[in-house]
């Protein structure tokens, strides 16, 4: 039996909240020296709770999802929709050994899951645009493993508001 089975509102409703934060976070103007380490937050919010509610957070919400931070931030389409509906399916199937495994594995598990859609998404950008790969591409992964504990606390919190069993 699911523990969110009962609340599916509930928890559609508390991406729907966490999401809003993670778009305006992914909107907010940072100097340059830090703009190339800032996370990719609204992966770190769709792998907590694709962890959360595995059936409730699927490839399809992923999709919905990277669709509409495209149209935000004007990016070219279907790239971020792919990248977050192959990270969301990933998470999906390696849910059960995500969830057993300590904290700092699972930093280091959820940043691999993050750097394999960075490298779908620069892969894409790359025939579609013709962008080329750099290191600075890279450098946002620093920036996911410093900030996933917190922004897992966080996302805890809004469970517990949303009175969500784990």
């Amino acid at each position: 039996m699911n523990s969110t089975a009962g609340a599916p509102n509930r928890v559609y409703l508390a991406l729907c909240v966490s999401c809003f934060a993670a778009f305006t976070l992914m909107l907010v103007q940072v100097p340059d020296w830090l703009a190339a380490f800032w996370p990719d937050w609204i992966a770190l919010v769709l792998v907590y709770w694709a962890l959360l509610a595995p059936n409730k957070v699927g490839p399809i919400v992923g999709f919905t999802i990277g669709t509409m931070l495209e149209v935000l931030t004007a990016k070219t389409f279907g790239v971020l929709s792919i990248g977050l509906a192959t990270l969301v399916f990933l998470v999906n199937l390696t849910y059960l050994q995500l969830k057993v495994t300590s904290r700092w594995l699972q930093v280091f598990l959820v940043v691999a899951l993050i750097a394999f859609f960075k490298l779908i998404n620069l892969w894409l950008e790359g025939l579609v645009a013709g962008n080329k790969i750099t290191v600075e591409d890279w450098y946002s992964i620093v920036g996911n493993i410093l900030v996933w504990p917190f922004v897992n606390i966080v996302l805890e919190e809004i469970r517990r508001v949303f009175h969500l069993r784990p």
